[in-house]
């Protein structure tokens, strides 16, 4: 019969990643994306083409220039939702293009 020595709960596990630079970021790349699909709706979700953090800055491109000019007004707020969202302040920016 199988023993396990190492049982961990799986938040216990999910921790051990996000301490981990390589691990944090993809993990919450992925939390921003689903993050912003919740957030923005469906018209939004549609002109957006992508989403990227790097160097705790989140750059996103949207298609369309009037909803870019429109989502300029909200980037502190963009910045700050997405921050509660992750528990702590990993986005310092939010570029749009």
């Amino acid at each position: 019969m199988l023993t396990r020595k190492n049982d961990q709960k799986i938040g216990e596990i999910l921790s051990v990643f996000k301490q981990d630079p390589k691990y944090k970021a993809k993990l919450y790349q992925k939390q921003i994306e689903q993050a912003w699909q919740e957030m923005m709706g469906v018209w939004v979700n549609r002109e957006t083409k992508s989403l990227r953090v790097a160097n705790s800055v989140l750059t996103i491109k949207i298609s369309s220039a009037a909803l870019r000019e429109e989502l300029s007004f909200m980037k502190d707020k963009i910045r700050e939702r997405i921050n509660t969202l992750l528990g702590e302040d990993y986005i310092s920016e939010v570029v749009l293009r």
